[in-house]
């Protein structure tokens, strides 16, 4: 373990003490939903653990859970690089202040800058969790596409230090990143997105509607595909299938791509289209929809509403892209279309609005995927290998495999099969 994690000195006396894993992450609502699990775990095995993020609604709740919490905003929404600059500057002081020994950071932007500032720190040990390339890989506008070769520059450089490991959530962005880093080796671990937590998400019976019901649960963004998903009812809606969408979710003001609401409203007017809003607890919305819908165009790690779809039992019509692809084997699990195809969406859907039998079939095996390197336990088993991989005389987890990690690529090696359809725009070339 790394000197400052196992004792300092106090005159002539040392004191053992727990190492500190500090993650960085954007919003605290994303921490809790995504991350809570992993940093319980890593507080049961002995760390203290502190998160570094911008409070809102639910740093309370992270503090109720044991964590150590420090308001720190990363502005999503902007792109500045004088802002930027200032935050890795501020960043790299708080965590020299810190003195963490691993620092885990989580999404694109907290990799870009806080990578940029445990360098500056010095900070012993780095997880690189990209949880999917996000806006910039998808965004038609100048500025991403200016930042693109940037962003591509940096993730490399960081990804290719000794002291880095790389956490990713689907295969095509760990293709991506091993164009990048050729030298990652065993350092790059995929896992099954967040996870979800099988007990609580238990697989629920079809519900009986009189008319078939489907869901969209997000951020109500256009990288979503919302407005695909609209599109696709109304199209059935002229073929006279009839199709309930309930569109869950709140608008992300801090995201560029963020829907308005008063589109959203307009949307709810139109007969069988319900926007409801951000839901606290999305079984409910299980329970009563027939179909998980996620029209994706691209950007994705793995969409933590599929996981927790599929853990419930319901079938899946998505798109072909990153994550989604994934979880999601086309006539297995459900249904894959192009993104961006509101034909192709509504022909999907089609099918099983009208053969509940495929609709059952589909969703049995939806919620077996799960238990094939998607729960909770496993992807956390595989987090907290990664930390004691950077401090090693910690004990390892229970339950990991000699690979220390539940991955879905079974060997880190291995290059992933690589759909025709890769959406990725980030730097990797394309066939």
């Amino acid at each position: 373990m790394h000197a400052r994690a196992h004792e300092r000195g106090d005159h002539s006396t040392k004191q053992q003490i727990a190492p500190h894993l500090l993650y960085v992450v954007t919003e605290d609502w994303f921490f809790a939903s995504h991350f809570l699990p992993a940093a319980r775990k890593a507080l049961e095995a002995g760390y203290r653990v502190t998160v570094v993020t911008r409070t809102q609604s639910r740093g309370k709740h992270l503090q109720d859970n044991g964590l150590r919490v420090l308001p720190f905003d990363l502005r999503r929404d902007s792109f500045n690089p004088l802002i930027s600059l200032a935050q890795v500057l501020r960043l790299a002081r708080l965590l020299r202040r810190e003195r963490a020994d691993i620092v885990h950071l989580i999404a694109l932007k907290p990799v870009l800058l806080g990578g940029l500032a445990a360098l500056l720190a010095r900070t012993p040990g780095m997880v690189l969790a990209v949880t999917g390339l996000g806006y910039l890989s998808v965004a038609p506008t100048l500025p991403a596409r200016l930042t693109r070769p940037l962003v591509t520059w940096i993730l490399g450089g960081l990804a290719r230090l000794s002291r880095s490991r790389v956490l990713l959530e689907n295969p095509d962005d760990a293709a991506t990143m091993r164009w990048l880093a050729p030298n990652l080796g065993t350092r790059l671990k995929v896992v099954g997105g967040a996870g979800v937590d099988i007990n609580h998400f238990r697989a629920f019976p079809p519900p009986k509607n009189a008319i078939p019901t489907a869901a969209v649960v997000a951020r109500m963004l256009w990288s979503k595909g919302i407005d695909v998903a609209v599109q696709a009812q109304e199209d059935l809606a002229r073929r006279g299938i009839q199709l309930r969408l309930l569109l869950v979710g709140a608008p992300d003001s801090k995201n560029p791509r963020a829907i308005s609401e008063s589109v959203l409203n307009q949307w709810s007017g139109v007969e069988n289209i319900r926007w409801l809003g951000h839901c606290d607890d999305v079984r409910e919305i299980w329970q009563q929809a027939d179909i998980a819908l996620l029209p994706s165009r691209g950007g994705e790690g793995l969409p933590k509403c599929l996981l927790e779809a599929a853990a419930c039992g319901r079938p899946i019509v998505t798109t072909d892209v990153p994550g989604c692809r994934t979880l999601v084997r086309h006539e297995k699990e459900g249904l894959i279309v192009p993104p961006g195809d509101a034909m192709a969406l509504a022909d999907a859907l089609a099918t099983l609005v009208t053969d509940a039998s495929t609709r059952h079939a589909m969703g049995t095996a939806a919620r077996q995927r799960i238990l094939e390197g998607f729960t909770e336990a496993q992807v956390t088993d595989a987090m907290l290998a990664l930390y004691t991989e950077l401090c090693p005389t910690q004990s390892p987890p229970p339950n990991v495999d000699e690979t220390g990690s539940a991955s879905v690529v079974t060997r880190p090696d291995a290059a992933p099969e690589l759909s025709p359809a890769s959406t990725h725009t980030l730097g990797r070339p394309r066939a």
